[in-house]
């Protein structure tokens, strides 16, 4: 099973891919993801969507904290979707029972 890890910036969404597949079961993950350096030798970034402007980063992440997936977080989605037995990980429960719902 591949792990994909999802993050928000005011930059654009990023895709991380694990490169291990129980990295969230791991004990330590909060001081292994404390450094650059630690969050590198766990994820490697797989797809990044840059916002074309303040006004389209402030619109997702409205559209976010509604717990919507916008057109532009779903087309960054569409990378994944041939993955086989792909799981993602996201920090904001409202987008995770949205996925949740709709897969």
């Amino acid at each position: 099973m591949t792990l994909f890890v999802l993050a928000e910036t005011s930059a654009g969404y990023a895709l991380f891919k694990a490169k291990d597949k129980k990295l969230l079961k791991r004990d330590d993950l909060d001081e292994a993801t404390s450094t650059a350096e630690g969050t590198c030798s766990l994820l490697k970034m797989k797809e990044f969507a840059k916002f074309d402007s303040a006004a389209t980063a402030l619109e997702e992440m409205a559209g976010l904290i509604e717990g919507k997936v916008t057109p532009m977080l779903s087309k960054l989605l569409d990378s994944i979707k041939d993955e086989k037995k792909a799981t993602l990980a996201v920090a904001d429960p409202k987008l995770g029972v949205y996925f949740h719902i709709n897969t």
